[in-house]
């Protein structure tokens, strides 16, 4: 009987760890101030993750996808150095601290995988990977927009993100170390056009740390979860993100699948998986049930509240939640091919 041991990598950002999915929920008191504002107030069971400093969890959808892989004949080694917030230069050659640093920083990604498995060790049978949403710093546009109380443009040029503008030169965030409040130039146009020059450098570090992966696999992110705007704390008395301000973030969105999926063909990595299409009819609050209760099973993202609720924070917000994960563990799966 021909038996074989796959091995499967994942790494990324906050989509491919699992953040929004933890491996067992917390459950959190909460408080809500006139603007919409959700602070913790107690703690009544901790949120329990794989990797607490990179909220990284083992339902993620790429460990989802390895685990469907294994059968009888085929058993599944599954390696993931994903940490929520992560951007591409964190894959590459620079350090994070993580989503909270709690052992130090940790090193690029790329490097955490070559550990792992050796510069010459056993092949990688896919390599699966999400990263490029946090490099146009997609989370600060959601909370610029969703507090956008004196109107203007708070997807293309948000008024404060990690890095900005300094005497009409681009500053990025690890050189000031906090926000620094901006308009202009470093606004989520300027950060699409820096994206090939990224992902080429990706692929050349792909190619001298880990030249053992067969197949490179990107993820394309869901690109309409705001579908005719936000709800709850996120629109709240009527301010927050518009279905206007949703659709920007949605074009924004789509231009960012075309370029991973022009970055793919152009390094000879693996058709990506797309999962604008598959998301869309399971929007932010397609399944909205309340501040106080989980969405209901056609909403496939994490809300605000939620998030709070079971994390005892907001890093879960408009990511996918378990329902999410599924269905993106069942897209990676059906893309992955060992031929």
């Amino acid at each position: 009987m021909d038996f074989q041991d796959r091995l499967i990598v994942a790494m990324g950002d906050s989509l491919a760890a699992g953040e929004g999915s933890p491996d067992k929920p917390g459950l959190y008191n909460t408080s809500e101030n006139w603007k919409g504002e959700i602070r913790r107030t107690g703690t009544v069971k901790p949120v329990l993750w794989e990797s607490p400093q990179c909220h990284r969890s083992k339902i993620s959808g790429p460990a989802r996808a390895a685990k469907s892989l294994e059968n009888r004949h085929t058993s599944v080694t599954f390696i993931s150095a994903a940490c929520s917030g992560a951007q591409l230069w964190h894959l590459i050659d620079t350090r994070y601290a993580g989503r909270e640093e709690i052992f130090g920083s940790l090193p690029p990604q790329t490097d955490a995988i070559k550990a792992a498995v050796g510069l010459r060790g056993r092949p990688i049978d896919a390599l699966l990977i999400a990263v490029g949403l946090n490099d146009l710093h997609f989370s600060t546009i959601i909370e610029n927009c969703s507090t956008n109380w004196k109107g203007g443009n708070c997807v293309a040029k948000p008024a404060c993100w990690p890095g900005g503008t300094l005497f009409g030169k681009y500053i990025p965030p690890d050189m000031i170390g906090k926000h620094l409040d901006c308009h202009g130039s470093g606004g989520i146009a300027d950060q699409i056009k820096a994206l090939p020059a990224k992902f080429g450098a990706l692929a050349t570090a792909l190619k001298l740390k880990l030249p053992t992966a067969r197949s490179v696999y990107l993820t394309g992110y869901p690109s309409n979860v705001f579908k005719g705007g936000a709800c709850g704390s996120l629109h709240f008395n009527g301010v927050g993100i518009s279905a206007g301000e949703a659709a920007q973030m949605h074009g924004w969105g789509l231009q960012l699948t075309q370029m991973i999926s022009n970055e793919s063909g152009r390094h000879g990595w693996k058709k990506p998986v797309d999962l604008g299409p598959l998301f869309d009819s399971h929007s932010y609050c397609a399944g909205w049930n309340g501040k106080l209760l989980p969405p209901g099973p056609n909403g496939w993202f994490t809300t605000y509240e939620w998030s709070w609720r079971t994390q005892g924070d907001k890093f879960g917000t408009a990511h996918p939640n378990a329902a999410g994960h599924v269905a993106y563990g069942n897209a990676f799966r059906r893309a992955i091919s060992f031929r």
